[in-house]
Protein backbone atom coordinates (compact mmCIF):
# COMPACT_ATOMS: atom_id res chain seq x y z
CA UNK A 1 0.00 0.00 0.00
CA UNK A 2 1.14 3.44 -0.77
CA UNK A 3 2.39 5.97 1.48
CA UNK A 4 3.09 9.84 1.46
CA UNK A 5 5.20 11.82 2.99
CA UNK A 6 5.41 15.60 2.94
CA UNK A 7 8.43 17.69 3.48
CA UNK A 8 9.96 20.68 1.60
CA UNK A 9 11.33 20.98 -2.01
CA UNK A 10 15.34 20.98 -2.17
CA UNK A 11 15.75 20.27 -5.98
CA UNK A 12 13.36 19.84 -8.64
CA UNK A 13 12.68 16.73 -10.83
CA UNK A 14 11.43 13.31 -10.58
CA UNK A 15 13.26 10.46 -8.84
CA UNK A 16 12.26 7.02 -9.07
CA UNK A 17 13.71 3.98 -7.24
CA UNK A 18 14.33 2.19 -4.43
CA UNK A 19 15.37 3.16 -0.77
CA UNK A 20 18.97 3.58 1.04
CA UNK A 21 18.94 3.61 4.34
CA UNK A 22 22.08 5.73 5.06
CA UNK A 23 22.40 6.57 8.81
CA UNK A 24 25.60 6.67 9.85
CA UNK A 25 27.02 7.21 13.15
CA UNK A 26 26.65 10.78 14.11
CA UNK A 27 30.59 10.91 16.20
CA UNK A 28 30.15 14.76 16.82
CA UNK A 29 26.93 13.55 19.09
CA UNK A 30 28.75 11.25 21.45
CA UNK A 31 30.32 14.06 23.41
CA UNK A 32 31.10 11.45 26.34
CA UNK A 33 34.16 12.80 28.07
CA UNK A 34 37.77 11.08 26.63
CA UNK A 35 40.38 11.34 29.60
CA UNK A 36 43.55 13.63 28.80
CA UNK A 37 45.69 11.82 28.80
CA UNK A 38 48.70 14.49 27.61
CA UNK A 39 49.59 17.76 29.38
CA UNK A 40 47.15 20.91 27.88
CA UNK A 41 50.22 22.18 26.10
CA UNK A 42 50.39 18.77 24.43
CA UNK A 43 47.39 17.93 23.75
CA UNK A 44 46.50 21.69 22.14
CA UNK A 45 49.49 20.99 20.15
CA UNK A 46 48.10 17.81 19.06
CA UNK A 47 45.24 19.64 17.79
CA UNK A 48 47.31 22.31 16.24
CA UNK A 49 48.88 19.10 14.30
CA UNK A 50 45.25 17.96 13.46
CA UNK A 51 44.23 21.51 12.07
CA UNK A 52 46.98 22.44 9.71
CA UNK A 53 46.60 18.19 7.93
CA UNK A 54 42.81 19.14 7.74
CA UNK A 55 43.79 22.66 6.22
CA UNK A 56 46.24 21.42 3.51
CA UNK A 57 43.53 18.80 2.46
CA UNK A 58 41.03 21.24 1.66
CA UNK A 59 43.20 23.45 0.05
CA UNK A 60 43.84 20.63 -2.49
CA UNK A 61 40.67 19.82 -2.53
CA UNK A 62 39.27 23.43 -3.57
CA UNK A 63 42.47 23.29 -6.54
CA UNK A 64 40.99 19.80 -7.91
CA UNK A 65 36.74 19.97 -7.83
CA UNK A 66 34.65 21.93 -9.58
CA UNK A 67 33.84 25.99 -9.09
CA UNK A 68 30.55 25.19 -6.51
CA UNK A 69 32.29 22.96 -4.69
CA UNK A 70 35.25 24.98 -4.29
CA UNK A 71 33.36 27.69 -3.48
CA UNK A 72 31.92 26.01 -0.31
CA UNK A 73 34.87 24.22 0.86
CA UNK A 74 36.37 27.58 1.10
CA UNK A 75 33.73 28.48 3.20
CA UNK A 76 34.85 25.19 5.26
CA UNK A 77 38.43 26.76 6.01
CA UNK A 78 36.75 29.76 7.28
CA UNK A 79 35.28 28.08 9.72
CA UNK A 80 38.34 25.81 10.35
CA UNK A 81 40.21 29.11 11.25
CA UNK A 82 36.87 31.11 12.73
CA UNK A 83 38.41 32.89 15.85
CA UNK A 84 35.13 31.07 17.71
CA UNK A 85 36.56 27.73 17.16
CA UNK A 86 40.23 28.11 17.79
CA UNK A 87 39.56 29.88 20.93
CA UNK A 88 36.99 27.74 22.36
CA UNK A 89 39.00 24.36 21.19
CA UNK A 90 42.35 26.15 22.82
CA UNK A 91 40.35 27.76 26.07
CA UNK A 92 38.55 23.93 26.57
CA UNK A 93 42.01 22.37 26.67
CA UNK A 94 44.03 24.95 28.34
CA UNK A 95 41.65 25.81 31.02
CA UNK A 96 38.74 22.68 31.55
CA UNK A 97 42.06 20.38 30.63
CA UNK A 98 40.17 17.83 28.46
CA UNK A 99 41.83 16.20 25.38
CA UNK A 100 41.83 17.35 22.04
CA UNK A 101 39.18 15.22 20.87
CA UNK A 102 36.68 15.92 23.61
CA UNK A 103 37.26 20.17 23.10
CA UNK A 104 36.48 19.67 19.45
CA UNK A 105 33.33 17.53 19.81
CA UNK A 106 32.30 19.97 22.90
CA UNK A 107 32.92 23.33 20.90
CA UNK A 108 31.95 21.95 17.28
CA UNK A 109 28.85 20.51 18.87
CA UNK A 110 27.62 23.97 21.04
CA UNK A 111 28.38 26.02 17.60
CA UNK A 112 26.52 23.71 15.06
CA UNK A 113 23.44 23.78 17.75
CA UNK A 114 23.67 27.42 17.64
CA UNK A 115 23.25 27.51 14.07
CA UNK A 116 20.28 25.07 13.78
CA UNK A 117 18.65 27.29 16.54
CA UNK A 118 18.90 30.37 14.03
CA UNK A 119 15.68 31.36 12.97
CA UNK A 120 17.09 31.71 8.76
CA UNK A 121 17.34 28.98 6.54
CA UNK A 122 20.61 29.78 5.36
CA UNK A 123 22.12 29.94 8.79
CA UNK A 124 20.78 26.85 10.23
CA UNK A 125 21.62 25.21 6.79
CA UNK A 126 25.34 25.56 7.78
CA UNK A 127 25.14 23.27 11.07
CA UNK A 128 26.11 20.04 8.69
CA UNK A 129 29.23 21.90 7.41
CA UNK A 130 30.17 22.63 10.74
CA UNK A 131 29.75 18.77 11.71
CA UNK A 132 31.50 18.29 8.52
CA UNK A 133 34.84 19.79 9.32
CA UNK A 134 34.80 18.38 13.13
CA UNK A 135 34.39 15.21 11.12
CA UNK A 136 37.67 16.18 9.43
CA UNK A 137 39.59 17.37 12.62
CA UNK A 138 38.29 14.01 14.69
CA UNK A 139 39.61 11.43 12.06
CA UNK A 140 43.00 13.81 11.98
CA UNK A 141 43.06 13.22 15.93
CA UNK A 142 42.49 9.41 15.61
CA UNK A 143 38.82 9.30 16.93
CA UNK A 144 37.11 6.29 15.20
CA UNK A 145 35.38 7.92 12.36
CA UNK A 146 32.70 4.87 11.02
CA UNK A 147 32.83 4.61 7.26
CA UNK A 148 30.65 5.80 4.96
CA UNK A 149 28.79 2.68 2.45
CA UNK A 150 27.84 6.06 0.05
CA UNK A 151 30.19 4.10 -2.39
CA UNK A 152 28.86 1.31 -2.86
CA UNK A 153 25.52 2.91 -3.14
CA UNK A 154 23.55 0.53 -5.53
CA UNK A 155 22.03 1.76 -8.97
CA UNK A 156 18.82 3.18 -8.68
CA UNK A 157 18.73 4.54 -5.05
CA UNK A 158 16.90 7.26 -3.51
CA UNK A 159 19.00 7.94 -0.84
CA UNK A 160 17.33 8.26 2.84
CA UNK A 161 19.31 10.23 5.53
CA UNK A 162 18.89 12.48 8.22
CA UNK A 163 21.27 15.20 6.62
CA UNK A 164 23.85 15.23 4.23
CA UNK A 165 27.53 16.87 5.02
CA UNK A 166 29.35 18.43 2.03
CA UNK A 167 31.60 15.26 2.20
CA UNK A 168 28.55 12.80 2.16
CA UNK A 169 28.21 15.00 -1.44
CA UNK A 170 31.48 15.19 -2.76
CA UNK A 171 31.79 11.06 -2.59
CA UNK A 172 28.12 10.30 -3.66
CA UNK A 173 28.19 8.51 -7.13
CA UNK A 174 25.40 10.77 -8.99
CA UNK A 175 24.63 7.74 -11.49
CA UNK A 176 23.47 5.62 -8.95
CA UNK A 177 21.24 8.36 -7.17
CA UNK A 178 18.09 9.01 -8.58
CA UNK A 179 16.83 10.93 -5.42
CA UNK A 180 17.20 12.23 -1.80
CA UNK A 181 14.65 12.10 1.00
CA UNK A 182 16.07 14.43 4.17
CA UNK A 183 14.33 14.48 7.84
CA UNK A 184 16.30 17.23 8.15
CA UNK A 185 18.01 20.15 6.66
CA UNK A 186 16.68 22.96 4.47
CA UNK A 187 16.72 24.27 0.99
CA UNK A 188 19.57 26.94 1.54
CA UNK A 189 22.04 23.88 2.80
CA UNK A 190 24.66 22.66 0.80
CA UNK A 191 23.38 19.50 0.06
CA UNK A 192 20.12 21.00 -1.60
CA UNK A 193 22.54 23.36 -3.56
CA UNK A 194 24.71 20.52 -4.70
CA UNK A 195 22.40 18.26 -5.71
CA UNK A 196 19.94 20.99 -7.99
CA UNK A 197 23.82 21.89 -9.47
CA UNK A 198 23.83 17.69 -10.55
CA UNK A 199 20.14 18.01 -11.14
CA UNK A 200 19.68 14.97 -8.56
CA UNK A 201 15.86 15.65 -7.25
CA UNK A 202 15.61 16.33 -3.34
CA UNK A 203 13.29 16.60 -0.60
CA UNK A 204 14.16 17.87 3.20
CA UNK A 205 12.49 18.64 6.24
CA UNK A 206 10.47 15.46 5.59
CA UNK A 207 10.75 14.67 10.01
CA UNK A 208 11.53 11.15 11.81
CA UNK A 209 8.53 9.41 9.91
CA UNK A 210 11.14 8.88 6.78
CA UNK A 211 12.17 6.66 8.48
CA UNK A 212 9.54 4.28 8.82
CA UNK A 213 11.09 3.27 5.15
CA UNK A 214 12.72 -0.22 4.92
CA UNK A 215 15.96 -0.85 2.89
CA UNK A 216 15.20 -1.59 -0.86
CA UNK A 217 11.24 0.00 -0.84
CA UNK A 218 10.31 1.29 -3.97
CA UNK A 219 9.85 5.12 -3.34
CA UNK A 220 9.31 7.90 -5.77
CA UNK A 221 10.68 11.57 -4.98
CA UNK A 222 8.84 14.70 -6.37
CA UNK A 223 11.55 17.35 -5.91
CA UNK A 224 9.02 20.11 -7.26
CA UNK A 225 6.46 19.64 -4.86
CA UNK A 226 8.65 18.49 -2.09
CA UNK A 227 6.77 15.01 -1.50
CA UNK A 228 8.19 11.35 -1.18
CA UNK A 229 5.73 8.39 -2.09
CA UNK A 230 6.59 5.10 -1.08
CA UNK A 231 5.21 1.37 -2.68
CA UNK A 232 3.70 3.38 -5.51
CA UNK A 233 0.99 1.89 -7.38
CA UNK A 234 1.33 0.84 -11.07
CA UNK A 235 -0.69 3.85 -12.41
CA UNK A 236 1.48 6.17 -9.77
CA UNK A 237 4.26 4.72 -11.70
CA UNK A 238 3.31 5.41 -15.52
CA UNK A 239 2.26 8.87 -13.89
CA UNK A 240 5.60 10.18 -12.59
CA UNK A 241 7.73 8.08 -15.15
CA UNK A 242 5.87 10.12 -17.76
CA UNK A 243 6.22 13.18 -15.96
CA UNK A 244 10.12 12.32 -15.48
CA UNK A 245 10.39 12.06 -19.09
CA UNK A 246 8.79 15.16 -19.96
CA UNK A 247 10.79 17.35 -17.44
CA UNK A 248 13.87 15.69 -19.36
CA UNK A 249 12.42 17.78 -22.65
CA UNK A 250 11.52 20.57 -21.14
CA UNK A 251 14.69 20.69 -19.37
CA UNK A 252 16.69 20.39 -22.64
CA UNK A 253 14.13 23.02 -24.47
CA UNK A 254 14.43 25.62 -21.45
CA UNK A 255 18.57 25.52 -21.87
CA UNK A 256 18.46 26.21 -25.51
CA UNK A 257 16.40 29.09 -25.09
CA UNK A 258 17.77 30.25 -21.70
CA UNK A 259 18.82 33.89 -23.07
CA UNK A 260 15.61 34.37 -25.04
CA UNK A 261 13.25 36.61 -23.22
CA UNK A 262 10.36 35.50 -20.95
CA UNK A 263 7.47 35.97 -22.91
CA UNK A 264 3.94 34.41 -22.53
CA UNK A 265 1.64 33.32 -25.14
CA UNK A 266 -0.32 36.52 -24.70
CA UNK A 267 2.33 38.20 -25.26
CA UNK A 268 3.06 39.77 -22.12
CA UNK A 269 6.85 39.78 -21.01
CA UNK A 270 7.83 38.41 -17.37
CA UNK A 271 10.89 39.41 -15.83
CA UNK A 272 12.81 36.64 -14.72
CA UNK A 273 15.98 37.29 -12.46
CA UNK A 274 18.21 35.52 -10.29
CA UNK A 275 18.43 35.92 -6.00
CA UNK A 276 22.66 35.86 -5.32
CA UNK A 277 24.63 35.51 -2.12
CA UNK A 278 27.61 35.33 -3.27
CA UNK A 279 30.16 36.22 -6.78
CA UNK A 280 29.17 32.67 -8.20
CA UNK A 281 25.98 32.98 -8.04
CA UNK A 282 26.06 36.13 -9.73
CA UNK A 283 28.18 34.81 -12.57
CA UNK A 284 25.70 31.72 -12.24
CA UNK A 285 23.12 34.29 -12.96
CA UNK A 286 25.02 36.38 -15.55
CA UNK A 287 25.90 32.67 -17.65
CA UNK A 288 22.36 30.91 -17.26
CA UNK A 289 20.30 33.89 -18.99
CA UNK A 290 18.64 35.92 -15.64
CA UNK A 291 17.36 38.99 -17.01
CA UNK A 292 19.19 40.97 -13.68
CA UNK A 293 19.37 40.64 -10.12
CA UNK A 294 15.89 40.24 -8.25
CA UNK A 295 17.69 39.85 -4.91
CA UNK A 296 21.37 40.62 -3.89
CA UNK A 297 21.89 39.34 -0.25
CA UNK A 298 24.22 42.28 0.20
CA UNK A 299 24.90 41.03 3.83
CA UNK A 300 26.31 37.47 3.13
CA UNK A 301 29.09 40.18 1.23
CA UNK A 302 30.30 41.58 4.72
CA UNK A 303 28.99 38.70 7.43
CA UNK A 304 33.38 38.21 7.94
CA UNK A 305 34.20 41.57 7.91
CA UNK A 306 36.08 42.61 11.12
CA UNK A 307 35.45 46.03 10.80
CA UNK A 308 32.24 48.42 9.93
CA UNK A 309 31.77 48.26 6.13
CA UNK A 310 31.67 52.32 5.23
CA UNK A 311 30.94 53.79 1.99
CA UNK A 312 33.81 52.59 -0.35
CA UNK A 313 33.22 49.13 1.26
CA UNK A 314 29.71 49.10 -0.15
CA UNK A 315 31.02 51.03 -3.29
CA UNK A 316 33.15 48.27 -4.02
CA UNK A 317 30.74 45.82 -3.76
CA UNK A 318 28.04 47.26 -6.31
CA UNK A 319 31.14 47.71 -9.36
CA UNK A 320 31.96 43.88 -8.69
CA UNK A 321 27.95 43.18 -9.68
CA UNK A 322 27.11 45.51 -11.97
CA UNK A 323 30.63 44.31 -13.67
CA UNK A 324 29.79 40.75 -13.32
CA UNK A 325 26.10 41.46 -15.21
CA UNK A 326 27.40 42.98 -17.98
CA UNK A 327 27.74 41.08 -21.19
CA UNK A 328 31.17 41.54 -22.16
CA UNK A 329 32.79 40.61 -18.73
CA UNK A 330 35.12 38.40 -18.83
CA UNK A 331 33.37 35.75 -17.05
CA UNK A 332 30.20 36.09 -19.13
CA UNK A 333 31.54 36.49 -23.09
CA UNK A 334 30.66 32.85 -23.67
CA UNK A 335 27.24 33.78 -23.19
CA UNK A 336 26.52 36.70 -24.98
CA UNK A 337 24.20 35.14 -27.75
CA UNK A 338 20.74 35.54 -27.67
CA UNK A 339 21.40 38.78 -24.81
CA UNK A 340 20.63 42.23 -26.22
CA UNK A 341 23.48 44.15 -24.67
CA UNK A 342 21.53 47.23 -25.31
CA UNK A 343 18.62 46.18 -22.49
CA UNK A 344 19.32 47.16 -18.74
CA UNK A 345 19.16 44.57 -16.56
CA UNK A 346 17.21 45.43 -13.16
CA UNK A 347 19.63 45.37 -10.04
CA UNK A 348 18.08 44.81 -6.84
CA UNK A 349 20.50 45.75 -3.75
CA UNK A 350 18.72 44.55 -0.53
CA UNK A 351 19.29 46.76 2.44
CA UNK A 352 21.91 44.90 4.83
CA UNK A 353 19.44 42.10 6.36
CA UNK A 354 21.39 42.14 9.89
CA UNK A 355 21.01 41.47 13.02
CA UNK A 356 19.30 38.61 15.56
CA UNK A 357 19.96 35.30 13.57
CA UNK A 358 22.76 36.91 11.46
CA UNK A 359 25.25 38.43 14.14
CA UNK A 360 28.57 39.94 12.63
CA UNK A 361 31.24 40.94 14.56
CA UNK A 362 31.57 44.42 13.61
CA UNK A 363 28.09 44.86 15.43
CA UNK A 364 27.79 43.57 19.06
CA UNK A 365 24.16 42.21 19.25
CA UNK A 366 22.74 40.43 22.46
CA UNK A 367 21.49 37.11 22.42
CA UNK A 368 17.80 37.05 22.03
CA UNK A 369 15.46 34.50 22.97
CA UNK A 370 13.52 34.83 19.25
CA UNK A 371 15.85 36.24 16.82
CA UNK A 372 13.52 36.25 13.94
CA UNK A 373 11.06 38.68 16.04
CA UNK A 374 14.22 40.89 17.41
CA UNK A 375 16.28 43.65 16.49
CA UNK A 376 17.09 42.58 12.85
CA UNK A 377 16.76 44.00 9.06
CA UNK A 378 15.49 47.48 8.57
CA UNK A 379 15.29 47.97 12.36
CA UNK A 380 18.93 47.37 13.48
CA UNK A 381 19.65 49.78 10.23
CA UNK A 382 17.27 52.49 11.97
CA UNK A 383 19.29 51.86 15.13
CA UNK A 384 22.84 52.27 13.38
CA UNK A 385 21.93 55.18 10.79
CA UNK A 386 25.20 55.73 9.79
CA UNK A 387 25.48 51.80 8.46
CA UNK A 388 22.16 52.59 6.63
CA UNK A 389 23.34 55.98 5.01
CA UNK A 390 26.44 54.53 4.30
CA UNK A 391 24.82 52.23 1.95
CA UNK A 392 22.35 54.53 0.44
CA UNK A 393 25.23 57.07 0.12
CA UNK A 394 26.98 53.95 -2.25
CA UNK A 395 23.77 52.94 -4.44
CA UNK A 396 23.39 56.83 -5.21
CA UNK A 397 27.28 57.49 -5.98
CA UNK A 398 27.45 54.35 -8.31
CA UNK A 399 24.21 54.69 -9.69
CA UNK A 400 25.05 58.19 -10.78
CA UNK A 401 28.77 57.43 -12.33
CA UNK A 402 26.71 55.00 -14.07
CA UNK A 403 23.98 56.89 -15.03
CA UNK A 404 21.46 53.68 -14.43
CA UNK A 405 18.82 53.12 -12.00
CA UNK A 406 20.13 50.57 -8.96
CA UNK A 407 16.76 49.26 -6.98
CA UNK A 408 17.04 49.66 -3.02
CA UNK A 409 14.96 46.60 -1.32
CA UNK A 410 14.49 47.42 2.56
CA UNK A 411 13.76 43.95 4.12
CA UNK A 412 11.58 43.62 7.41
CA UNK A 413 9.31 46.69 6.73
CA UNK A 414 6.46 46.00 9.64
CA UNK A 415 5.38 50.17 9.44
CA UNK A 416 4.39 53.54 7.54
CA UNK A 417 6.88 55.36 10.25
CA UNK A 418 10.20 53.15 9.25
CA UNK A 419 9.43 53.34 5.45
CA UNK A 420 8.86 57.26 5.85
CA UNK A 421 11.91 57.17 8.08
CA UNK A 422 14.22 55.46 5.30
CA UNK A 423 13.38 57.72 2.65
CA UNK A 424 14.10 60.64 4.69
CA UNK A 425 17.91 59.30 4.81
CA UNK A 426 17.23 59.17 1.14
CA UNK A 427 16.55 62.60 0.33
CA UNK A 428 18.98 63.82 2.93
CA UNK A 429 21.61 62.09 0.89
CA UNK A 430 20.76 63.22 -2.90
CA UNK A 431 21.76 66.28 -2.85
CA UNK A 432 24.59 66.05 -0.96
CA UNK A 433 25.99 63.49 -3.29
CA UNK A 434 24.61 64.75 -6.66
CA UNK A 435 26.55 67.88 -6.03
CA UNK A 436 30.00 65.42 -5.29
CA UNK A 437 28.95 63.59 -8.39
CA UNK A 438 27.95 66.57 -10.61
CA UNK A 439 24.60 65.53 -11.50
CA UNK A 440 21.05 66.91 -10.77
CA UNK A 441 19.45 66.02 -8.09
CA UNK A 442 16.09 65.36 -9.43
CA UNK A 443 17.98 63.16 -11.89
CA UNK A 444 19.61 61.15 -9.11
CA UNK A 445 16.70 60.78 -7.32
CA UNK A 446 14.78 58.90 -10.12
CA UNK A 447 18.03 56.86 -10.25
CA UNK A 448 17.61 55.11 -6.93
CA UNK A 449 13.83 52.94 -6.83
CA UNK A 450 12.77 52.60 -3.61
CA UNK A 451 10.85 49.09 -2.74
CA UNK A 452 9.54 47.09 0.22
CA UNK A 453 10.35 43.54 0.75
CA UNK A 454 7.13 42.17 2.02
CA UNK A 455 7.88 39.91 4.52
CA UNK A 456 5.48 40.84 8.10
CA UNK A 457 2.11 40.30 7.65
CA UNK A 458 1.89 44.16 8.84
CA UNK A 459 3.18 44.87 5.73
CA UNK A 460 0.85 42.85 3.65
CA UNK A 461 -2.06 44.08 5.30
CA UNK A 462 -1.08 48.03 4.83
CA UNK A 463 0.42 46.67 1.37
CA UNK A 464 -2.75 49.80 -0.08
CA UNK A 465 -1.11 52.63 1.81
CA UNK A 466 2.95 51.21 1.06
CA UNK A 467 1.97 50.87 -2.27
CA UNK A 468 1.90 54.49 -2.70
CA UNK A 469 5.07 55.21 -1.01
CA UNK A 470 7.53 53.11 -3.15
CA UNK A 471 8.47 52.41 -7.12
CA UNK A 472 8.36 48.46 -6.60
CA UNK A 473 7.03 45.62 -4.47
CA UNK A 474 8.95 42.48 -3.31
CA UNK A 475 7.23 39.23 -1.49
CA UNK A 476 9.56 37.83 0.34
CA UNK A 477 7.95 34.54 0.43
CA UNK A 478 10.08 32.12 2.70
CA UNK A 479 10.04 34.66 5.77
CA UNK A 480 5.98 35.80 4.81
CA UNK A 481 5.05 31.93 5.23
CA UNK A 482 6.93 31.85 8.58
CA UNK A 483 5.21 34.86 9.83
CA UNK A 484 1.41 34.03 8.43
CA UNK A 485 1.32 30.53 9.26
CA UNK A 486 3.74 30.81 12.89
CA UNK A 487 5.72 28.17 11.96
CA UNK A 488 9.60 27.96 12.79
CA UNK A 489 11.07 26.76 9.66
CA UNK A 490 14.61 25.82 11.34
CA UNK A 491 12.32 23.48 13.07
CA UNK A 492 12.04 20.29 11.39
CA UNK A 493 9.22 19.22 13.76
CA UNK A 494 7.38 21.97 11.56
CA UNK A 495 8.79 23.00 8.84
CA UNK A 496 6.84 21.77 6.27
CA UNK A 497 3.98 23.35 7.30
CA UNK A 498 5.52 27.00 6.04
CA UNK A 499 4.08 26.14 2.98
CA UNK A 500 4.10 28.55 0.66
CA UNK A 501 0.76 27.52 -1.38
CA UNK A 502 -0.88 27.67 1.37
CA UNK A 503 -4.23 29.13 0.73
CA UNK A 504 -3.65 31.73 3.10
CA UNK A 505 -0.80 33.02 1.98
CA UNK A 506 -2.38 32.69 -1.81
CA UNK A 507 -4.50 35.18 -0.24
CA UNK A 508 -2.36 37.06 1.03
CA UNK A 509 -0.35 36.98 -2.51
CA UNK A 510 -3.42 38.12 -4.10
CA UNK A 511 -3.93 41.09 -2.10
CA UNK A 512 -0.46 42.19 -2.51
CA UNK A 513 -0.48 41.88 -6.49
CA UNK A 514 -3.61 43.75 -6.49
CA UNK A 515 -2.23 46.66 -4.59
CA UNK A 516 0.68 46.90 -7.24
CA UNK A 517 -1.40 46.85 -10.36
CA UNK A 518 -3.44 49.66 -8.48
CA UNK A 519 -0.64 52.37 -7.57
CA UNK A 520 0.85 51.15 -11.36
CA UNK A 521 3.95 49.19 -9.72
CA UNK A 522 6.02 45.97 -10.51
CA UNK A 523 5.75 43.09 -7.86
CA UNK A 524 7.95 40.38 -7.99
CA UNK A 525 8.18 37.59 -5.86
CA UNK A 526 11.41 35.93 -4.40
CA UNK A 527 11.96 32.58 -2.65
CA UNK A 528 11.96 28.96 -2.97
CA UNK A 529 8.21 28.66 -4.73
CA UNK A 530 9.33 31.59 -7.54
CA UNK A 531 12.15 28.50 -8.30
CA UNK A 532 9.70 25.99 -8.71
CA UNK A 533 8.69 26.25 -12.62
CA UNK A 534 5.08 24.31 -12.00
CA UNK A 535 3.84 27.13 -9.71
CA UNK A 536 4.68 29.94 -12.28
CA UNK A 537 1.19 30.04 -13.55
CA UNK A 538 -0.64 30.49 -10.09
CA UNK A 539 2.22 33.35 -9.49
CA UNK A 540 0.90 34.83 -12.89
CA UNK A 541 -2.13 34.82 -12.17
CA UNK A 542 -1.79 36.34 -9.13
CA UNK A 543 -0.41 39.72 -9.95
CA UNK A 544 3.22 38.64 -10.31
CA UNK A 545 5.14 40.07 -13.16
CA UNK A 546 8.62 39.87 -12.34
CA UNK A 547 10.51 36.42 -11.05
CA UNK A 548 13.29 36.07 -8.84
CA UNK A 549 14.55 32.51 -8.50
CA UNK A 550 17.81 30.61 -7.71
CA UNK A 551 20.11 30.84 -10.55
CA UNK A 552 20.48 27.04 -11.78
CA UNK A 553 16.20 27.73 -12.10
CA UNK A 554 15.93 30.46 -14.21
CA UNK A 555 16.23 28.83 -17.42
CA UNK A 556 13.37 26.43 -16.56
CA UNK A 557 11.36 29.16 -14.92
CA UNK A 558 11.29 31.35 -18.38
CA UNK A 559 10.08 27.93 -20.40
CA UNK A 560 7.52 27.62 -17.81
CA UNK A 561 6.27 31.61 -18.45
CA UNK A 562 6.09 30.65 -22.19
CA UNK A 563 4.14 28.48 -21.83
CA UNK A 564 1.36 30.26 -19.71
CA UNK A 565 -1.85 32.45 -20.88
CA UNK A 566 -2.49 35.43 -18.37
CA UNK A 567 -6.05 34.17 -18.94
CA UNK A 568 -5.99 31.21 -17.95
CA UNK A 569 -3.04 32.13 -15.03
CA UNK A 570 -5.58 34.59 -13.91
CA UNK A 571 -8.35 31.78 -13.80
CA UNK A 572 -6.40 29.45 -11.98
CA UNK A 573 -5.69 31.75 -9.55
CA UNK A 574 -9.05 32.24 -8.89
CA UNK A 575 -9.42 28.54 -8.78
CA UNK A 576 -6.65 28.48 -5.78
CA UNK A 577 -7.93 31.23 -3.77
CA UNK A 578 -11.20 28.90 -3.31
CA UNK A 579 -9.15 25.86 -1.71
CA UNK A 580 -9.11 24.64 1.35
CA UNK A 581 -5.70 23.28 1.65
CA UNK A 582 -1.90 23.29 0.14
CA UNK A 583 -3.20 19.88 -1.44
CA UNK A 584 -5.61 20.92 -3.20
CA UNK A 585 -3.93 23.48 -4.38
CA UNK A 586 -0.88 21.18 -5.99
CA UNK A 587 -3.71 19.38 -7.51
CA UNK A 588 -5.09 22.00 -9.09
CA UNK A 589 -1.07 22.83 -10.07
CA UNK A 590 -0.43 19.10 -11.21
CA UNK A 591 -3.68 18.68 -13.48
CA UNK A 592 -2.17 21.68 -16.25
Amino acid sequence: MSANFHGLPGSPGIGIGNAFIYLPKPVLLETGHVPTRLPPSQEWQRFLEAHARVDVNLERLIHNTDALVSDILASHRTILHDATVMNGIEAAIMQNQVSAIDATQLVLNEIADTFRSMDDDYFAGRAADVLDIGNRLLGQLGARKPLSSLINLPPQSILVAEDLTLSDIIELPARQVCGIALAHSAPTAHAAILARSREIPLVCAVGKSLFELRNGQPIIVDGNLGQLLASPSEQQLRHYSNSHTYLLQQRKLANALAYQPAVTLDGQPISVCANVNNHDNAVQAAQGGADGIGLLRTEFFFINHETFPDVAAHAELLIEIYDLMQPGHPENTAHETGSDPAIIKPLTFRALDLGGDKPVRFIPSPIEMNPSLGLRGIRLLLKRPELLRNHIAALLQMAATWRRPLRFMLPMISTIEELLEVQTHINELIPIVATEQSIDAEELAQLLPTGVLVETPAAALMIEQMATLVDFLSIGVNDLAQYILAVDRTNASVAAMADPLHPAMIKIMSHIGRAGRQAGIPVSICGEIASDATAIPLLLGLGMNELSVTPAAVALVKQAVRQCNLLSCRQLAEQALKCQNSRQVRELLMAL
